[in-house]
């Protein structure tokens, strides 16, 4: 594959998601999932994997057997397991997530989940870590060889860059175990069964897209803001987040909420990306992208139909949206969302094959992961 690395994880996912899927289904053959009666069931993890869990309960709170009701799902940043820890009983089941198998408050979350009486499954990337040993049961993401992991001294990374491939991969499974936990041998599994073709898809019919779109929108561009709200959100948060670590200032709000507190920070140096897949989004956003247009912003919707009529939609970018359920709407926006970093950070001057666009580089590789886990990545050599 050529391109950057980041291009590479990408293009990668949709052979990463059918690997996921066939090692999601071995592990509910050996371990049964079902939600007791009575039980709660929480994911937990740290960045990408904490956003993943924001998706994963905002996406599935409202499905299951009984029609009308509201599953128990809830999603926990790993640290908040410090306070939830002392509520949890013998009827709750505990997601916890690390694709390296090292981070620390995602390690310390599984061992206060299980020693309160909990369930504890383990998605990672590294099945031998001792944040598997903390679990009840482990389910290991088959994204590449622990050799790869145990050679980069940022574990779970191919490249000393951001990761791409495994926030989705995490994704995918935890709607699968979710789904099963929910609605044992029902249809709601097999209804993501489709997520790693689309995925395929999204990323050849996007590129173009995206490409044509950014040459001539980003010009002078200097932030980012990804708005999204409802079970959106998370993709807004992830979004915002592959932005940053290309040193691309960005942020992620609420439709509404930015309204309120983030326009007086907003003007003709802000690209503004209205996250929009459904009608009650949407109707919002329709009453949004003209201000901000008045105010120089460059605007990007990313939906399933423009919100505004032909008349008023001059100089609005738009991405369509593939699928036809929530959990597909949502892969989409973020498949688009990664292309979308992909493309502007070299089109804004960033190195995207390097830490940070090239930018502070010394300090994320010397500060920034000693203190999440201890690397030692200039050590490494690599």
């Amino acid at each position: 594959m050529a391109g950057s690395f980041m291009k590479q994880e990408i293009d990668s996912q949709p052979g990463a998601l059918r690997r996921t899927a066939e090692a999601a289904a071995a592990f509910l053959d050996r371990n049964q999932l079902r939600l007791p009666e009575g039980g709660r069931l929480i994911l937990a993890g740290c960045g990408d994997m904490d956003f993943s869990a924001r998706a994963v309960a905002g996406l599935m709170r409202h499905l299951g057997s009984n029609p009308g009701t509201v599953a128990p799902v809830h999603a926990l940043s790993s640290m908040e397991m410090r306070w939830e820890s002392s509520r949890l009983t013998e009827h709750d089941l505990v997601i916890a997530a690390s694709f390296s198998g090292r981070t620390p408050r995602t390690m310390e979350a599984a061992r206060l989940a299980h020693g309160a009486g909990a369930r504890v499954v383990a998605v990672t990337g590294n099945g031998d870590s001792d944040f598997a040993k903390e679990a009840d049961a482990v389910l290991c993401l088959p994204t590449g060889s622990n050799d790869r992991l145990d050679e980069h001294a940022y574990a779970g990374y191919h490249y000393n860059v951001p990761q791409t491939v495994t926030y989705l991969a995490a994704l995918f499974a935890e709607l699968l175990l979710v789904a099963e936990a929910l609605e044992p041998g029902g249809a709601l599994r097999e209804s993501f069964s489709k997520i790693p073709d689309l995925t395929e898809s999204i990323i050849e019919q996007q590129q173009r897209a995206v490409t044509e779109w950014i040459s001539a929108a980003v010009s002078g561009r200097e932030a980012v803001t990804i708005l999204g709200s409802g079970p959106w959100r998370p993709a807004a948060m992830y979004g915002a987040a592959k932005f940053l670590e290309m040193s691309i200032p960005s942020r992620h709000q609420c439709l509404e909420e930015f309204n309120h507190l983030e326009l007086f920070l907003t003007g003709g140096e802000s690209l503004v990306i209205f996250l929009c897949p459904d009608d009650a989004s949407a109707s919002r956003a329709a009453e949004l992208v003209g201000p901000y247009g008045d105010l120089g912003c460059c605007r990007l919707v990313v939906g399933q139909k423009m919100p505004v009529d032909d008349s008023t939609a001059r100089d609005i970018g738009f991405l369509e949206a593939k699928g036809r359920t929530e959990a597909e709407l949502f892969v989409s926006s973020v498949v688009t969302f990664q292309l979308l970093a992909e493309s502007i950070g070299p089109a804004l001057g960033r190195d995207i094959d390097r830490w940070v666009g090239g930018v502070r580089t010394e300090l994320i590789e010397t500060l920034s992961q000693v203190t999440i886990r201890g690397s030692r990545i200039r050590e490494k050599g690599s």
